[in-house]
């Protein structure tokens, strides 16, 4: 396969003078980059002018536990169709549910799909009805602990959430806390959603490591803008001092425009940009990764942080190596364009010899 005329690479090693032209061989490694010229031998040709190419997108928020969780979508609907090239289930399995994850989602697909496992034993089944917390019996760190160290290859993190309509006024921030210590000890990074105020905000902060996720940063329901100053609290400051990193996971209700704006007009941007796509923010209003990255980039981001965010800082946190475009490399990319009007739209997801969406 060559593709050709590519206008513009985004985080790809190499100085390339554009317009360049990939070859990909058949076992769906790259095999020349530059100035190539077409074969005589039979050969697929994708036309690339006007598009730019960066590493294959990764979306870290999604819930696509099908059949399972109710949260549950289809994720062939929101992955390489859409321009990503890995998805992650944040938290839709505990460790008692997880099996059924990794051998009927995850290995059932012949793209990347990882996974954060729920600090509940039996994850989101009836989110927001049966808590994942709903009992003391749903929290069993060691055996969470062992279902994380026996699969290493498909979980990447651990995931609680911690907001008022899933811990329901029993529990609090020792939660939290119970759950960073066991993801400091697994050595993998927790990711915490945040919503209707549980706990504080300003003690769930305090409680994160280096390196864990804060999901649903932006929306509007206690959040890092004090709403009687219209300030970043100090209390996120302090955290992103200690290397907490910030995700916007959009989700159906989790994110407000006026506050993605006002934070990012004080210098404080997301770390990382998630869709949060699942039963009821599919199709609306979330839509895509596309479509989340066009709306931070309307919030005041550059379109080459954007990118940056759902590739380099992405693959940093699930600890996956850099997809570059140096021969003997596996292929792995997302050919986009963007608008005049500064929206981003995918074309072409290419995994290894093969290609999704429109050529």
């Amino acid at each position: 396969m060559l593709i050709k005329n590519i206008c513009r690479s985004y985080n790809l090693s190499g100085p390339l003078k554009a317009p360049f032209s990939i070859r990909i061989d058949t076992a769906g490694n790259i095999s020349a980059v530059g100035d190539i010229p077409d074969t005589p031998e039979p050969e697929r040709i994708v036309d690339a002018t006007g598009l730019c190419i960066s590493p294959g997108w990764i979306d870290l928020h999604t819930h696509i536990y099908q059949g399972v969780s109710d949260a549950g979508i289809d994720p062939d609907l929101i992955g390489p169709a859409q321009g990503v090239s890995v998805l992650v289930d944040a938290g839709s399995a505990g460790h008692i549910t997880f099996p059924g994850l990794r051998d009927y989602i995850i290995k059932k697909r012949n793209y990347e799909i990882y996974a954060f496992l729920n600090y509940g034993s039996i994850g989101i089944t009836r989110a927001n009805y049966i808590g994942d917390f709903e009992t003391d019996a749903f929290i069993q760190p060691r055996e969470t602990l062992a279902c994380i160290e026996q699969n290493r290859s498909y979980i990447r993190g651990l995931k609680v959430r911690a907001c008022k309509a899933v811990l329901k006024g029993r529990l609090g921030c020792e939660l939290v806390k119970a759950a960073a210590d066991l993801a400091q000890e697994a050595k993998a990074p927790l990711m915490v959603h945040i919503g209707e105020p549980g706990p504080r905000l300003e003690d769930i902060l305090k409680t994160l490591h280096q390196g864990d996720i804060v999901t649903h940063s932006f929306h509007s329901k206690g959040n890092i803008v004090d709403p009687s100053t219209g300030k970043i609290i100090q209390a996120a400051y302090a955290a992103r001092e200690r290397g907490v990193l910030f995700d916007v996971g959009h989700g159906a209700a989790s994110f407000d425009i006026d506050i993605g704006r006002k934070s990012i007009a004080q210098g404080f941007k997301p770390d990382l940009v998630s869709t949060d796509l699942y039963a009821r923010s599919f199709p609306k209003p979330v839509e895509s990764l596309a479509v989340t990255m066009t709306k931070m980039i309307s919030c005041g981001l550059e379109p080459e942080e954007v990118i940056d965010m759902v590739t380099r800082r992405a693959a940093g946190v699930l600890g996956l190596d850099r997809r570059g475009l140096e021969q003997g490399c596996r292929a792995c990319f997302t050919l986009f364009k963007i608008t005049d009007h500064i929206q981003i739209e995918p074309v072409m997801t290419i995994l290894g010899a093969d290609t999704y969406g429109a050529s």
